[in-house]
């Protein structure tokens, strides 16, 4: 921040690595994210699941994130990591081709209100891509609604001298299971 705020450029600078350049990637610029990309998805599938979760995840993980940053920008990498996480950590009924065409979807509106309105690529995206999660919430969310059995209606409130309980008392009761060790 520092070096940055010395150069005469630097809120430029700045400006670019938050929200990055998408629309100016060259073919040269994108050819090492490309090479190392492929070699972590060649080693995925040959290695198996073991391989990518104990050992390699975290530094190709910072490799390739590293190697993102400088093209995309800081707000859209995070924004691709987090959004759709995020979507399955609070609905995982959604499966992982939901969260990739979301994703996709989110980039593609982004892109197109980004050109049609002659905004900022990279914040277009993001905007887009948490439009397209809170929309599958909420159509996830009704879905899920419809589903439930409706609860039973609470039986007639009982009269004061039959007992000393009121109407508001009457809520489902959950069961209580034990665990077993």
């Amino acid at each position: 921040m520092l070096w940055i705020s010395a150069d005469p450029r630097g809120a430029h600078e700045l400006a670019a690595m938050l929200s990055g350049d998408v629309l100016w990637v060259t073919w040269t610029g994108l050819a090492p994210l490309a090479i190392v990309s492929a070699l972590f998805l060649l080693l995925k599938a040959t290695s198996g699941r073991t391989w990518t979760v104990e050992r390699g995840f975290y530094p190709w993980f910072a490799i390739l994130v590293s190697l993102s940053v400088p093209l995309l920008g800081l707000y859209l990498v995070f924004a691709t990591l987090i959004v759709p996480a995020l979507l399955r950590a609070v609905r995982p009924t959604l499966g992982a081709a939901a969260t990739v065409a979301i994703g996709s979807g989110g980039y593609a509106a982004g892109l197109l209100v980004s050109v049609a309105a002659d905004l900022p690529s990279g914040p277009c995206i993001v905007l887009a891509l948490i439009a397209l999660a809170v929309i599958a919430l909420a159509i996830a969310g009704n879905r899920h609604r419809s589903r439930r059995p409706a609860l039973a209606a609470a039986p007639p409130a009982r009269s004061a001298s039959s007992g000393s309980e009121s109407p508001s008392d009457w809520r489902p009761q959950a069961r209580r299971t034990r665990s077993r060790r």
